[in-house]
């Protein structure tokens, strides 16, 4: 294994004092011992397996130094009754640093006082924002959305979650390929043969045929260097330097050239939804009007000119909400008339919903379940249940009654395939590439957008929190090609699983967490 520490020094000799090589250096000496300079043609091939593998490697070392999953930022930090303005790498354990909304947190915290909104979508992979109260951690690497808050420092530095993550992510493990295991093999046992071998045809050169020390040499290593496949050795050098340069340009980077050989025999990708089978972007689909105004309204959608839709248009653009769906509703409605609000409640991941009180009403923006009474749920249960089985989020606006929200527009949302995933998929599968889906979101969600991006057996879904024991992963992986609610450790557990089973698995996400 190496990483960002090893120097090009380190680099150059890991290359250059191989057994391989050692061989080869001998002859040479030989050869030059005894003014045999015509005889070294073979020595090209050897130098120009070397740079091969040395510029390959000094390029992969230039990506992980300038790997980082924090940005150079300086925060105001409180450190013995002083305020200071210091980087993250200048943070001191049980320093107090203030936070505010577009802030990336720096280290490992915990809440003293004030409540902010995170986003750990680069930690988890899923954008929910996480309301953060006093006494609550902070994990560094997530940012804050809204509020304000101060909070002790409990980890920093290379002791911190985003570092520790920072230093896998920068890890090269050193596992050759089975194609170049194998022309090891073959190199390492003729090499321990031509010792012998090139023995014996010095002795019988010398002794039995009279030749000279020059016209010894000269003869045995003409005989031993047909016994080295140094050219076959130089050919796959060469063949897996150029597709690592063809995969370079269409913006795929390797951390060792090697891994063209080692992807091209996977057998199970494990992909994430978010922001790998579809974009990180949300859009409005439709607006749906509720059953109980139906039959007043006619059957035609919502349309943008509508009195509630206005409504809904001013709600989104006062509440302040920045997260992926709010920026899809506020473009989508561009009435931008703000509510007079006597009082708001941004939204938050433990209620499902937003909420602003005026003089006149109180309005809530959210998941139906979390909105709505159950009655409303049941009477509007068809059309719920037929857009989140096609893969769509649904968010509920509705007002109060009472003592109960009436529901005045069903906003349906859906994230975008990416241009591509269908034409990836199709051909994944038809090299035998087993894909597997795994996702923090609804399983029967996930498995819908599955099934539009082309993935076989996407009807085949579990929710992963029902997952507890070893046993439960690997029978799971064998029957189920959909994991919803996968909490960040479970994805190793499932690729662990898939390995027990004799599987070559490659996964990709856009999460840290899927590191």
């Amino acid at each position: 294994m190496h990483t960002k520490d090893d120097t090009i020094k380190s680099i150059v000799i890991k290359n250059v004092c191989t057994y391989f090589n050692a061989i080869f250096l001998i002859l040479a000496i030989l050869l030059i011992i005894t003014g045999n300079f015509r005889n070294l043609t073979f020595l090209p091939v050897i130098i120009a397996n070397v740079c091969i593998g040395i510029f390959q490697q000094i390029r992969s070392k230039k990506v992980l130094d300038e790997l980082n999953l924090l940005a150079d930022t300086r925060y105001t930090i409180l450190r013995n009754q002083e305020k200071l303005e210091l980087t993250a790498s200048e943070m001191q354990k049980e320093d107090v640093i203030m936070l505010e909304g577009g802030l990336q947190i720096p280290a490992d915290a915990k809440i003293i006082e004030g409540k902010i909104s995170v986003n750990e979508s680069m930690l988890t992979g899923e954008s929910d924002e996480i309301e953060k109260n006093p006494g609550d951690t902070l994990m560094s690497g997530s940012f804050v959305v809204n509020g304000s808050c101060t909070a002790r420092l409990s980890a920093v530095g290379e002791d911190s979650y985003i570092q520790k993550l920072n230093a896998k992510a920068k890890q090269i493990k050193e596992h050759p390929s089975e194609m170049m295991q194998d022309i090891n093999f073959i190199i390492k046992f003729t090499g321990i043969a031509i010792i012998p071998i090139g023995s014996l045809l010095m002795y019988q050169a010398i002794k039995h045929n009279g030749l000279t020390f020059r016209a010894a040499v000269e003869s045995m290593v003409g005989a031993v260097i047909g016994m080295i496949p140094e050219g076959m050795y130089l050919l796959a050098t060469v063949a897996l330097a150029l597709s690592a340069m063809r995969l370079a340009m269409n913006k795929v980077l390797l951390h060792d050239m090697r891994s063209v050989e080692t992807l091209a025999r996977v057998d199970v990708l494990c992909v994430d939804k978010t922001g790998t089978l579809t974009t990180n972007e949300m859009h409005v689909s439709e607006v749906v009007r509720p059953a109980q105004t139906e039959e007043a309204a006619g059957d035609k959608p919502e349309e943008p000119g509508d009195t509630y839709t206005k409504l809904l248009g001013s709600y989104v653009h006062t509440i302040g909400d920045n997260n992926i769906t709010a920026k899809a509703l506020q473009e989508y409605f561009t009435v931008k008339e703000q509510m007079e609000v006597v009082s708001s409640q941004p939204f938050s991941s433990k209620t499902k919903y937003s909420e602003i009180t005026t003089e006149d009403a109180t309005y809530r923006l959210g998941a139906p379940e979390f909105v709505l009474a159950e009655e409303e749920l049941e009477q509007n249960r068809s059309v719920l249940e037929e857009k989140s089985q096609a893969g769509f989020r649904i968010m509920a606006f509705a007002r109060k009654d009472s003592e109960h929200f009436v529901p005045l527009l069903f906003v349906v949302l859906s994230n975008t395939l990416r241009a591509n995933v269908n034409e990836t998929i199709d051909y994944l599968e038809e090299q035998g590439v087993r894909i597997m889906v795994i996702s923090g979101d609804n399983p029967k969600t996930v498995s819908e957008i599955a099934a539009m991006a082309g993935i076989d057996n996407a009807d085949r879904y579990i929710d992963a929190s029902t997952l507890q024991t070893e046993e439960d992963y690997k029978e799971a992986v064998t029957k189920y090609t959909v994991f919803g609610r996968v909490q960040p450790e479970q994805k190793k557990s499932l690729v662990n699983a898939l390995q027990a089973g004799k599987q070559r698995v490659a996964m990709t996400g856009d999460g840290v967490n899927d590191i």
